[in-house]
Parts: structure tokens; sequence; C-alpha cells
């Protein structure tokens, strides 16, 4: 078993909460601290968190249901104990226990109004707790006898394994004069003294006095182990599934919209993915056209790199700016890449010029390119002609030379 947070509410909420750590073993590693479920839920984390919730908003039952089936038994045991419920049953959560020998059903009955209020206070300092019980089963309790935890201004009383009374200090005689009525051969009493006075023991009431070593919450966790075999608050409508349920709900529409946004941003990448691929492969049909022409009959592996590397030889030989055609191909290639439009289609070179055929997307397109071509690639260049064609495209022819010196 995990470390567990034991956890244990006060009777009125504004009184705050117990808690202690406990090792696998179920025993306190410190002290018990009394404090807010904020302070508390600081050592949660990582921890099986156990609630102990106050007797006195539980009623503790047994119904005789005539079925092994614990959903279909879920369902009639309202029924059962509805005579002896002052609520309507359609306002209380029915807790169930292992059926017993006798063929019983232990019930753990409580206000579903007192849950929502339980489990809101957990949800809104962040704990989920793993299981949520009467802090009267947690109470131990040996075999034919009985057990009382005596704090300052309460005292709770289990009888019997599904039996508990709770009652003030000024009550506790007459709680125990119906303990001693109910039992033929006196009382064992195992008695924590948590607090408060202790009473006159009239002489059927054994009774053995343990001091509080640590609190009545480290007494409550002695029974905790015993108390996991008893009934878990946290089943059906407020079972674990449930919590998750309810905790995901208010964030639902936020995860839909995230994953929605998520998705159109996906379609959206690979769409511009795709437009720079088609690009690039317009862009290396270019190159390799170009290359052709420049290099009829060459064998074409990586036409930039060989472009380039046969700029670069003929640049070592006779030196840049040069008027040959592969160095005034080097000027103009990166002009060429930017200027989105346009189209080579032949290419000429003959006593120093360069004439390109070319089809540009309008006239605007091949102005700015020869701009470009003679501000960027350093370039003299006229526009020979430009005509317009029946598909709206203009059809230009440029001439090139190297700027002088």
């Amino acid at each position: 078993m995990r470390e567990t947070l034991l956890i244990r509410f006060a009777e009125h909420s504004a009184d705050g909460v117990d808690f202690v750590r406990l090792d696998e073993a179920g025993k306190p590693v410190a002290e018990s601290q009394h404090g807010s479920l904020t302070e508390a839920a600081m050592l949660a984390a990582g921890l099986r968190v156990v609630v102990l919730v106050p007797a006195a908003d539980l009623l503790l039952a047994r119904a005789a249901v005539p079925t092994n089936n614990r959903q279909r038994a879920r369902k009639a045991v309202p029924f059962a104990l509805e005579e002896q419920l002052a609520e309507d049953v359609d306002a209380l959560h029915f807790a169930l226990g292992v059926r017993d020998s006798d063929g019983q059903w232990p019930v753990a009955v409580v206000a579903q109004a007192r849950m929502d209020d339980w489990l809101a206070q957990l949800n809104e300092a962040g704990i989920l707790p793993d299981r949520l019980l009467p802090e009267s089963t947690a109470l131990p309790l040996e075999p034919g006898s009985s057990s009382l935890l005596l704090e300052a201004d309460r005292v709770l009383l289990r009888e019997q394994p599904w039996s508990a009374q709770i009652a003030t200090p000024e009550t506790l005689p007459v709680l125990l004069d119906m303990l001693v009525a109910r039992s033929e051969a006196g009382v064992d009493l195992q008695v924590w003294h948590c607090g408060g006075e202790l009473p006159v023991w009239m002489e059927p009431v054994s009774a053995r006095i343990e001091p509080c070593k640590g609190g009545a919450l480290a007494v409550l966790a002695k029974g905790l182990v015993a108390a996991d075999a008893g009934v878990d608050l946290l089943q059906g409508a407020y079972s674990r599934k449930e919590q998750y349920g309810r905790l995901w709900r208010p964030w639902r529409a936020a995860a839909v919209l995230m994953l929605v946004g998520a998705l159109v941003s996906a379609v959206q990448q690979g769409l511009h993915y795709r437009s720079l691929k088609a690009e690039s492969a317009t862009l290396t049909t270019q190159i390799e056209q170009i290359y052709q022409q420049a290099m009829p009959g060459g064998r074409m592996v990586n036409p930039r790199v060989q472009m380039e590397q046969q700029l670069n030889s003929l640049r070592r030989q006779q030196g840049a700016g040069s008027t040959d055609f592969l160095g005034l191909i080097g000027q103009m290639g990166g002009v060429f890449s930017a200027t989105p439009g346009v189209e080579l289609s032949a290419a000429s070179f003959r006593d120093g010029r360069l004439d390109l055929e070319l089809t540009a997307n309008d006239v605007q397109t091949l102005d700015r390119l020869k701009q470009q071509l003679t501000e960027q690639g350093g370039l003299s260049v006229e526009i020979q002609s430009a005509t317009t064609g029946a598909n709206q495209r203009v059809q230009g022819r440029l001439r090139i030379e190297g700027a002088p010196s």
C-alpha cells in the first residue's frame, strides 16, 4: 500500500481539518496537524488520500435485500430503508458495504448536499480523494468489546462493526446507561481519552483507558486498515469515474477548441509545405533548362552545383566581372530565382551579349526584372520587345551584357 494522507473533516467546515501522513504500514510519520484543506493539499502529491467525514452527518444501517447482485441491491436499498428515513430518498446518497453472513447489506446514508459540499471543498483545494469513509468505521474495535473516543466537545461510541453513536460529554452517562441496558454480561469498553473529563464508570462497565498519543486522528489511523473493508462513500454517482468526469466537463469545450486549432494549424502547415515543395520543383526545372542550354550534351547530376563549379573555374581563369556566358548567368541567377511569374523560353549568347526569350505575367513584372538585374546583378539590360499574347501573358526579349567597369 502506498503512503497515505489521512484527512478528517470537522463537524463544522469552518473549524478546518486534521491531517496526518501515514507510512506504508499505516503508522503516522509525524504529528497530526490542524489547518485548512489547502495546507493539507501541499502534502497530498503522490500519496493515497483517505478522507474521514463526521459520523454525525451519516446514518449507519443494515438492509435486508434478497439479492447478491450489488447493482440491484443499490437500487433496492433506498426503498428498504425508506420508513427509517426522515428525508426524501431522492435527496440522499446510499453507499453499500459488503453483504454479511446474515444476507444483509451494510449501508451508509448521507445527504447528497453534504457529499457535494465535501467534494467541492476538496476539489477547490486540488484534492481528489481515493476513499471517503465515515469516521466511526475507522475507530478501532475488538471482538466482544466497544470503543469510545472521548474528545473535549464530543464523544464517539462504536458498539458493533456497523453501529455507532454520537454524543456530547454531558450526555455520555445517558449513552452508557443505554449501552449497559442492552448488555447482559457487562460492558467491556476501550476508551481513548483525547480530551475532556472522564466520567464515573458504573459497576457493569469495565473501562480500559488509553491516552491519545498524537491526537484523535492517530487513533483513527489505527483502524484505517479495517475500515478499508467497510464502506467507501465514493460509489455510484460519486465514484472516482464520476469525479473525473465532473472535473473534465468544464474543460471539455476548451479541449475541443484546442484540438480543432491544432488540426487547422497542421493542415495550414501541410499546405504551405506543399506550396514550397512545388515552387522548389519549378525552380529546379528552370535551373536544369538553363544548364542544358548552356552545356548541351553535358552529363547532368546536380546542375546548380555543376554550374557554380564551372563559374568558379572560369572566374579564376578570366577574373571576376567577365562578359562570358557563364559569368552573365552567375550574375543574374539569383535575380531570376527571386522574381516570381517569369518563365525562360530560350537563350543565346554571342559577342558577350546574352539574349533571353521569356514569358512574364505582365509588363510590370518584365520591368521589375530589368530593374533588379541592373541594380542587384550589376548588368546592362535592354528590353528589345514585349508583346501580349492571347493568354494575356507578356512575351519578351531581353539583351543582357556585363555592365561597363
